[in-house]
């Protein structure tokens, strides 16, 4: 992409080829997203067939309801080289990180004392083998105390990232997983966006960059793993095929 820098290149470089190591049977760089007018750095397709994906961990658990059945899922990884990429230069910085914590406990503890004994109704129902692993529809919840702390993280994220590109994101789900990919160091745990894992780069690597050898471990590190957002099927499918369009435009440039 025109303007981009070595380092954010790279590092785009590393996540595609991470997918592709992984077990993504499709992957491609600068895919729209399924519901906005903004475009990811990278995304991935995971067919449903587990036993093609090399792995363990959040990435790979499938639910007991998916075993056997060929639904797949998705992944998309936003690269930042800077600070000055993903969190605003603010001096409240740390006042609005203690307070997002605060409200995302508030939050866990509404959902379990209020919203599943008077909401069962967002339960999705068989979605897991065991009813504590069952995922629930908590953003359909009506319940006016949960709207105003969903508001109130929504306000601190744009607050911390200056756009809403990582809230959306999350907030509807729009990947089963999303990973930012880092130099080394940049951010620290708390300062992550709600539902994202990370994984990191050396730096050095990225200012230097190298041939990737197919055959030699990749130059990153997980940090954090990324939680399954359980992304709806809709959105997975257009995704899949935004992914299809933006790999079809990297083979075939003259075609933008």
């Amino acid at each position: 992409m025109a303007g981009e820098t070595t380092e954010h290149l790279e590092l785009k470089k590393l996540a595609v080829e991470w997918l592709r190591r992984l077990g993504c049977t499709a992957v491609a760089t600068e895919v729209r997203c399924p519901i906005s007018r903004w475009r990811v750095d990278v995304a991935g397709w995971f067919e449903g067939d587990t036993g093609q994906v090399n792995g363990t961990g959040p990435l790979f658990d499938v639910r007991e309801s998916e075993r056997g059945i060929a639904r797949g899922r998705t992944v998309i990884i936003e690269c930042k080289q800077a600070r000055s990429d993903f969190l605003r230069d603010d001096a409240n910085q740390k006042r609005l990180l203690q307070t997002r914590d605060h409200l995302e406990k508030r939050r866990r503890e509404i959902e379990e004392q209020r919203v599943k004994p008077n909401e069962p109704h967002l339960r999705r129902s068989g979605s897991a083998l065991f009813p504590e692993l069952e995922t629930w529809d908590f953003a359909a919840s009506r319940i006016d105390s949960y709207r105003r702390v969903l508001r109130e993280i929504k306000n601190i994220e744009r607050k911390l990232h200056g756009e809403t590109k990582f809230e959306l994101l999350t907030r509807y789900r729009l990947a089963d997983h999303l990973y930012l990919f880092t130099p080394s160091g940049l951010i620290r745990r708390p300062e992550l966006p709600r539902g994202f894992g990370l994984i990191e780069a050396s730096g050095m690597r990225l200012r230097h960059p190298m041939p990737i050898d197919p055959e030699a471990p990749l130059p990153i590190s997980e940090r954090f793993s990324a939680e399954c957002l359980h992304s709806e099927e809709k959105h997975r499918v257009r995704l899949l095929r935004n992914i299809a369009i933006s790999a079809s435009r990297e083979a075939h440039p003259r075609s933008r």
